[in-house]
């Protein structure tokens, strides 16, 4: 049955509550007139004109009160979301930043990868930190080898396009299966049988080892009680969230009591007894089996065919009931199955966004229109014949009553707003009804050649208005100067002249009416602190420091006034927030960016694009439209897009945007024909950074050993090794540690890289590293270019990250500028990580972009699977030469 429905008697609050505000109304009249109104009767006029205004007030605070769902709600039917609010699925997530976030990446991007293991590569090599080793189970049904290494480079895509700023991922190993097979008597529950158990057994084993990672959808995590934040506490992901309690480690060592204890949890078994492992020869019974790091450890259950409680016997059937049940001897069939396609598709991976109904707030039906006839200042109250003394009574009455409406009208207007009001986006209009209205009516011609400046535009207003040329009846009279444009140079007839010119009257936006309203409406300068002070709760609401982001933002670049300098670097950044907050440690995609080139168009690393008169001329239109800051213009220059987060770091997105690098170019460029500065500015977006581990790959390794018994007995390797061969070697020495105490724990070492006794050879006794208590090592990275050799420092590599910017733009070598330098890295940078920025004139400037370019499209092409054409000894390393010579001492 349906409800009933029913009224609740409850107290109306002050806005809904007609008798209440027309006592308030009464109250302040009395207190006002004192005893000259005496007469507060329904039949006072004065009373009647306190009911429609109360009437009208009502109708404000009903709006009002309509879900926030309704009010943002545009007439589309279309919740307004964009640059409003961000969904819990975008900001919530981020960019993977710990190992189990890594994981959880590759397990949603690659399918065939069912767990993985991500190990730091262990070193004391200062240098060397910071790379990663991806161990990868892959579905054992895939046995091509040349499939399984295409997926292995697909999760090194993955890994790198994803990488953080200072981290490396190496190409993944695929797990090697080490297999065993357990014996063990089982006693079995009425009703169950081995067959039906049988691969029950064999999943709890092989998810007790390493499991897969189940994914789950919204709504069942949310059933189960797990918080919002938990659920998207990681990367964004596609086929269904995972649980951080479901990332497990591979067991590298199992005792037989923990098969005993997964067996006992499987449904239909009682007992279980005399369990043991063992390879081909069941007498070889093993109690505890072990595994390293690139193997997985596969126990393998067959039922016995000679007794019916014994599990595992070399065979591969067992009798029950007289007839021959046969199990394949292969793993594979016993694999847990991967999800249905449909399953995945039908899983609710986000809560569901709120649907709202449309509200036509905006328009305002005026007060006058609700007034008895006899008042005469309704749509029909008077017509062309009435007597001129009882027009004019109608018309003082209209302009007394209009000071009401227009506070009524710019009341709906403000609340319909609301979501303008808080909006990232800056406001480019106080009355947004009438611009609208004013653009309907003109084609692409004319509004790219507007018959006024700036029309009803301004910058960033709070308070919102409307104008009453169509809410109001027989308005016109009533505005000053309507007759402005009563004139025409052909004969037309009073009426039509009439029509024509007031349609003129409102088409112009510095009409004395509108004008006069939006210069009572808006002051600039409290519209500016005000929006300010919207943005900086709108950046505390996302968990940003205004006070941090003023004193970034403190020097003005766009407009010459530091507050809207600010209201603009506040809200691109909000516009922007949800690439740089969920990015916010990324380093640039080395695998993916695009190449450089010192001229585009010309596709040329050799000669750098010219500063062409036309580029001046369009920066010298600046970024003002009737000297109104051209906000949507700025937005569109900073929009960060989906290449930037590619071809950058977001570190270096987020320089570029909150310093605003580009005004400073191109306000350089005006009056200059650097090409460097038109360089930096139209590909680096302002500077060059470098990450020093990258640069690594470029370089050879001297590596020495250091007896401590022998004083100067020293050896070395037969050639300098690559940075592959580094990590092989490192992965040697790494090995040796746990036995400190064995003086020829690294004979393996000197066996596998014929190391030779050398005297006089360089070991920087700052650098190096103990291996055992009797050997320590030391390695030192050089740069060859050409016939030009330069030994590596280890001031080169103290800095993550090298920062490189013109000397010649003045506001870039101020100790102001500098100061913000610092309080960027200091609050933007991983506890882990540090840069360093230097200043550069031109010349070398020059050397350095070229360098640089050559080597970012090295690296990209070294690691390009579908261009192995470079080798790493063949790579250029006149960056880190140029580098070195110019900036690091020894």
């Amino acid at each position: 049955m349906v409800g009933e429905n029913h009224i609740q008697d409850i107290q109306l609050p002050t806005t809904l509550n007609f008798k209440v505000l027309k006592e308030e109304g009464l109250s302040y009249i009395q207190e006002g007139s004192s005893s000259e109104w005496t007469n507060l009767n329904p039949s006072d006029p004065g009373v009647t004109i306190l009911d429609q205004l109360c009437f009208a007030l009502t109708e404000l605070g009903y709006c009002m009160n309509f879900p926030m769902k309704d009010i943002l709600t545009d007439a589309t039917g279309e919740l307004q979301i964009a640059n409003q609010f961000f969904l819990p699925d975008t900001i919530l997530t981020t960019a993977a930043i710990t190992e189990n976030d890594y994981v959880k990446l590759i397990i949603d991007t690659v399918s065939e990868v069912k767990n993985c293991m991500i190990s730091p590569i262990p070193t004391s090599v200062s240098f060397l930190r910071g790379i990663y080793q991806t161990y990868l189970y892959i579905n054992p049904k895939i046995t091509d080898q040349e499939e399984r290494q295409n997926i292995c480079k697909a999760v090194y895509i993955q890994l790198n396009t994803n990488r953080n700023i200072n981290e490396l991922f190496l190409i993944p190993i695929a797990l090697k299966p080490k297999e065993y097979k357990v014996q063990c008597q089982l006693q079995l529950e009425d009703g169950y049988t081995f067959k039906s158990i049988i691969v029950a057994i064999q999943q709890a084993i092989n998810n007790y080892i390493f499991p897969n990672i189940p994914q789950t959808g919204y709504d069942q995590l949310r059933e189960e009680g797990i918080a919002v934040n938990e659920i998207f506490n990681g990367p964004k992901l596609k086929n269904g969230w995972i649980k951080n309690v479901d990332i497990q480690p591979k067991k590298d060592t199992l005792h037989a009591f923990e098969i005993t204890e997964v067996l006992l949890a499987v449904k239909g078994i009682s007992s279980v007894q005399n369990l043991f492992f063992y390879t081909e020869d069941v007498s070889n019974k093993l109690y505890t089996v072990t595994s390293k790091k690139e193997e997985l450890l596969c126990i393998k259950v067959l039922p016995s065919s000679t007794e019916k409680n014994v599990l595992g016997a070399a065979k591969d059937a067992f009798f029950e009931n007289k007839t021959a049940v046969y199990f394949s001897n292969n793993l594979n069939d016993l694999f847990q199955a991967s999800k249905p396609k449909e399953d995945i598709e039908a899983v609710q991976m986000t809560p569901e966004v709120p649907k709202g109904t449309f509200r036509d707030i905006n328009s305002y039906y005026s007060i006058q229109n609700t007034f008895p006839t006899a008042y005469k200042v309704g749509l029909n109250a008077l017509n062309s014949n009435a007597p001129a003394f009882q027009i004019a009574q109608s018309r003082q009455l209209k302009g007394y009553l209009t000071l009401f409406d227009q506070v009524l009208a710019n009341e709906f207007s403000q609340l319909a707003n609301l979501k303008t009001l808080f909006s990232f986006k800056n406001a480019i209009s106080g009355t947004p009804s009438d611009i609208e209205e004013y653009n309907q009516l003109k084609d692409a011609y004319e509004k790219a050649h507007p018959k006024y400046p700036a029309p009803f535009v301004s910058f960033s207003p709070t308070y919102f208005y409307q104008s009453l040329y169509n809410s109001v009846p027989n308005i016109k009279p009533l505005l000053k100067n309507n007759k402005k444009f009563n004139f025409s140079y052909e004969v037309l007839s009073a009426q039509t002249l009439d029509n024509e010119s007031w349609l003129d009257y409102q088409e112009d936006p510095y009409n004395s009416y509108v004008w006069g309203l939006k210069t009572i409406m808006e002051d600039e300068a409290l519209n500016v602190n005000r929006r300010n002070e919207l943005l900086n709760h709108l950046l505390a609401r996302h968990g940003e420091a205004p006070l941090y982001i003023n004193t970034i933002c403190a020097v003005p670049t766009y407009t010459g006034d530091i507050v809207k300098d600010q209201v603009i670097s506040k809200s691109i950044y909000l516009q922007n927030y949800q690439k740089l907050s969920y990015n916010r440690a990324k380093a640039y995609n080395f695998l993916g960016a695009n190449k450089l080139y010192l001229d585009k168009k010309t596709k040329s690393v050799i000669d750098f694009a010219p500063v062409t008169e036309k580029i001046q001329e369009e920066f010298k239109k600046g970024r003002q439209v009737d000297f109104i800051p051209d906000i949507q213009k700025i937005e569109r220059k900073q929009y960060i897009s989906p290449s930037d987060i590619i071809n950058y770091s977001t570190l270096d997105l987020k320089l570029n945007l909150l310093f605003a690098l580009d005004v400073y170019y191109q306000n350089y460029l005006i009056e200059n024909t650097t090409e460097t500065a038109w360089w930096l500015l139209h590909n680096r977006k302002g500077f060059i950074s470098i990450e020093t581990s990258l640069l690594l790959k470029n370089a050879q390794f001297e590596v020495v050993f250091k007896e401590e018994i022998n004083a100067n007995v020293y050896w070395t390797t037969a050639r300098k090794l690559t940075y592959d061969e580094l990590l092989i070697l490192n992965a040697m020495v790494e090995e040796c540690k746990p036995s400190k105490e064995d003086v020829d724990s690294f004979i393996a070492i000197k066996k596998a890289y014929q190391l030779h006794k050398k005297e006089n050879v360089r070991f920087d006794e700052s650098e190096y590293c103990s291996i055992t208590n009797s050997v320590s090592w030391s390695v030192t990275a050089f740069f060859e270019e050409g016939s030009i050799v330069v030994t590596s420092v280890a001031s080169l590599f103290s800095a993550t990250v090298w920062y490189i910017f013109p000397s010649y733009i003045p506001q870039f070598t101020s100790t102001t500028f500098q100061k913000r330098l610092h309080l960027f890295f200091e609050n933007e940078l991983p506890v882990t990580t540090a840069a360093k920025f230097v200043f550069v004139e031109d010349d070398l400037l020059k050397t350095l972009i070229k360098a640089y370019v050559q080597w970012h499209n090295e690296l990209i092409a070294t690691n390009d699977y579908t261009n192995q054409g470079i080798s790493l000894l063949e790579k250029s390393n006149l960056l880190a030469k140029t580098i070195i010579q110019n900036f690091v001492s020894e």
